[in-house]
């Protein structure tokens, strides 16, 4: 039978075969991944709509735009194309993507044998590491249900939803919980080896002790047989963990391996840096004429590797008597068996956590689905189906699956399933933005892992509960959660999980108005994420330090922190991820006097973020925008941007944006002469912060009283607002939102002649008048009304040197009010 092939840049996609092949080289790829590629290549006469796309590869509505965009990623990667350089496949804003690499057709003779054909229902090949192991893929842009709006974000807002950051450790640890509840001393393996063998020496008992880093099995038995890279990766750490050995969580070596499509390329100095693991075993697992053989190769510094192996018709069973004589050698004692029932469901689950550690969902949906009928009934398995509808984006269905079962699984039949049915419903409350439902789910699973010896659950769980928290602005009761989620952590030895919890300590400084004491704990997390390889925690990270920077009014700082990743912004996929820094970028930008950069950014990002009902970032922008329209005199765009981010931005982790943008939406009222409708604005914008009762939000309404009782020329009242909104921004100890009261006040009092009050005032913000341009400006102003006109030029000099394309004017001038700096 003959059939047309697709030829382009080296590579060869042949859909009757369902083969693609790069450079002659088999390229293994998801069925959806492969159906894209194809699809798009059969329609490259024209763009092809997401809705499209969706209902052709996956004949259903119900898919996210973030699975969308993770599944287009895999396809580009897997041609060697890139979201930046979007040489086959280019991304069309806000309607889908188009097939634009140049493309020939040729016939071929289609193979009849059964080896030629890839079924469109086989399991997802985990082509390489970074395939296998891409956090970016899974746990922070997390698809979310497209029927809700998830407010919680990472970083200041964005990382407070540490939920959903945390499930990457629980993703990758698999059941050790589960099994240690049942079995405290046992281990995933019914079948005894035929043959066991020890070779090149052992380990001297007295330097057993340290961390052990299990890498990604090295695995040539062929494309069945794909979920054993990880799988039994797994399952070997699993087993050193259960005899008492320290073990690197397999999130961390998940990361590290992303980069390389071969375990033994990883640089083992690279892995001992960032674990601090003191040894490395690198498994390799054989299909030989009678059955396994797994082989693991343990490495120790620069001292010469020892290797042990073990044969056995069962590729676990080989496995874990091969982990039985590395223990033995470690000197330590393996773990017992493990009843055949558990073993056979732990098989089953095992199998599912390694297709979905691909972020091949539909794949670990169909590895629960075609197990035995009593497999699959069991709750174990059943919850892993939750989790599967959870990373899918499915969050009502996983919801409905967790409740069940929450029903029938009690704290004393099984406690530690029960705990992971409670942690995962938190994290689905906190993703739709019911971060107050969460708290009592995740208060019971905190009581109930408590019991047990298991830090790293322990850890995860008290991460997502400062998530919640930090949701409710309980930021003293979150800032204790993450300090015992960073000693449970530490005790398990989990650097990546550390390191985001120093991310949230991070965000939560921020948060509580700390930005100085942020910065060193983002600067760790960043260089921990780099290390790792985790883009979308470096994104996340440096808008986090952006905004701190920003904070301090050290605009050149932001502006460098900006600078190193940009050039990687394109290569990610997630327009949310990317709108998150992006917003920082672009204030990075104004603070530096680049107007124009800041405003094509703002405009770009609104273009793609519009669609976006999943989080604040369509208010974020918005606000953004209506400050520099506000500042370029376009004050009716100004309102309008305003009231768009009033509207939506209403939960607690935004209301210190929010709070900005109604003031610049009084503001905007006010210079358009339309003060009853700048009145209204302001007395709904008062009822809102005392209701709050935060300290931003309370000093930006105090501050646009005081603006608006100057308008309407009431000098006393207007005074004794601005007095109460220095105070509160005193208190609060924020230089930007200082600097914000001290600009407008200090004005005021320049125009009316109070110098020596303006002098007292504005010195509040002198310090920062070398490097800040509307604090050098102020005081140019305040020099030029005292008469010291040496003094004011050279104050004006150094305003001219800050203010990039902002408009510098002459001395005197009309009073400035501050609404375009951050």
């Amino acid at each position: 039978m003959r059939h047309e092939s697709y030829h382009f840049y080296g590579c060869v996609a042949d859909a009757a075969t369902r083969e693609l092949r790069r450079d002659g080289r088999l390229v293994t790829s998801s069925p959806k991944v492969f159906d894209c590629l194809i699809y798009l290549i059969e329609h490259r006469d024209r763009a092809v709509g997401r809705d499209e796309l969706i209902a052709a590869v996956w004949g259903r509505a119900d898919v996210s735009d973030a699975l969308l965009g993770q599944t287009m990623l895999k396809a580009r990667r897997a041609i060697g194309d890139t979201g930046h350089e979007q040489t086959a496949i280019r991304t069309v804003p806000r309607f889908g993507y188009r097939w634009i690499a140049e493309t020939s057709t040729k016939s071929t003779v289609a193979a009849t044998t059964e080896s030629a054909h890839v079924p469109d229902t086989a399991p997802a090949k985990i082509a390489t590491m970074e395939d296998a192991s891409r956090a970016d893929e899974r746990v922070p842009e997390m698809p979310p249900s497209p029927s809700r709006r998830t407010r919680s974000r990472l970083i200041s807002g964005v990382l407070a939803v540490a939920a959903v950051v945390a499930l990457l450790v629980a993703l990758l640890r698999g059941w050790q919980q589960h099994d240690t509840q049942n079995h405290p001393a046992a281990a995933t393996q019914a079948l005894a080896p035929s043959h066991t063998a020890v070779a090149e020496g052992s380990v001297d008992s007295r330097d057993a002790d340290g961390t052990v880093a299990v890498m990604p099995v090295a695995n040539t038995a062929g494309d069945d047989w794909f979920w054993l890279q990880l799988g039994l990766m797994d399952q070997i750490g699993r087993r050193l963990h259960l005899a008492g050995q320290a073990v690197v969580p397999s999130s961390n070596i998940v990361a590290l391996t992303r980069a390389s499509p071969q375990a033994e390329t990883i640089p083992y100095a690279k892995v001992w840096a960032a674990t601090g693991a003191r040894y490395v075993v690198l498994p390799h697992a054989t299909r030989t004429a009678n059955g396994w053989r797994v082989q693991l190769d343990l490495h120790e510094g620069d001292r010469s590797k020892r290797v042990v192996e073990a044969q056995s018709d069962d590729v676990v069973a080989a496995a874990n008597a091969a982990t039985d004589s590395l223990l033995i050698a470690l000197g330590k004692t393996p773990p017992s068996e493990q009843d055949s029932e558990t073993f056979t469901i732990n098989q089953l689950l095992q199998r599912t956590d390694a297709v979905l550690l691909g972020s091949d969902f539909d794949g670990a949906r169909r590895v629960i689905e075609t197990a035995p009928p009593a497999l699959r009934n069991q709750p174990a398995a059943r919850f892993m189906l939750a989790r599967i509808d959870w990373h899918a984006g499915a969050l009502d269905t996983a919801s409905e699956r967790l409740r069940a079962l929450l029903g029938e699984v009690s704290a004393e039949r099984d406690p530690a399933l029960r705990a992971r049915l409670l942690y995962t419903l938190g994290a689905v409350e906190i993703r739709e933005d019911r971060s107050a439902d969460a708290v009592p789910l995740l208060t019971e699973a905190l009581k109930l892992r408590s019991r047990e010896n298991l830090p790293a659950e322990l850890g995860e769980t008290y991460t997502a509960f400062a998530g919640a928290l930090i949701n409710l602005g309980r930021y003293e009761e979150a800032g204790d959660a993450l300090a015992r989620a960073r000693v449970q952590l530490g005790l398990a030895g989990d650097t990546l999980a550390l390191a985001i919890v120093d991310a949230n300590e991070g965000s939560l400084d921020i948060a509580r108005g700390r930005p100085a004491e942020a910065l060193p704990l983002l600067q760790r997390a960043k260089d921990c994420f780099r290390l790792f390889g985790w883009l979308s925690g470096r994104f996340l990270t440096t808008a986090a330090e952006v905004k701190a920077h920003l904070a301090l009014l050290d605009s050149t700082a932001a502006l460098a922190a900006s600078d190193a990743i940009e050039p990687q912004l394109d290569q990610h996929d997630s327009a949310h991820i990317r709108g998150t820094l992006g917003v920082q970028r672009a204030w990075a930008l104004v603070a530096n006097g680049r107007i124009g950069e800041a405003t094509h950014l703002l405009d770009q990002l609104a273009v793609e973020i519009s669609h976006d009902e999943h989080s604040g970032l369509p208010g974020d922008i918005a606000s953004a925008r209506s400050r520099l329209s506000l500042g370029a005199g376009d004050n009716s765009a100004a309102a309008r941007e305003a009231s768009a981010a009033v509207a939506a931005l209403p939960t607690v982790d935004e209301q210190y944006e929010r709070a900005r943008a109604w003031r610049t939406l009084v503001l905007a009222r006010q210079a358009g002469t339309q003060a009853n409708e700048a009145a209204t604005q302001l007395d709904e914008f008062s009822q809102w912060a005392r209701k709050t009762a935060q300290p931003a939000p309370t000093l930006y309404a105090a501050l646009a009283r005081a603006e608006h009782a100057r308008d309407l020329h009431r000098a006393d009242e207007a005074y004794q607002e601005y007095a109460a909104a220095l105070d509160d921004a005193a208190r609060w100890g924020v230089p930007a939102d200082l600097a914000a009261v001290v600009v407008s006040y200090g004005n005021a009092l320049i125009a009316d002649g109070k110098l020596d009050q303006a002098s007292e005032v504005i010195g509040r913000v002198a310090r920062w008048a070398d490097h800040d341009f509307d604090c050098a400006l102020l005081q140019a102003r305040l020099y030029n009304a005292l008469g010291q006109h040496g003094s004011a030029e050279t104050a004006m000099a150094r305003a001219r040197s800050l203010a990039g394309e902002r408009v510098v004017p002459a001395l005197p001038s009309a009073p400035l009010v501050k609404v375009a700096h951050e």
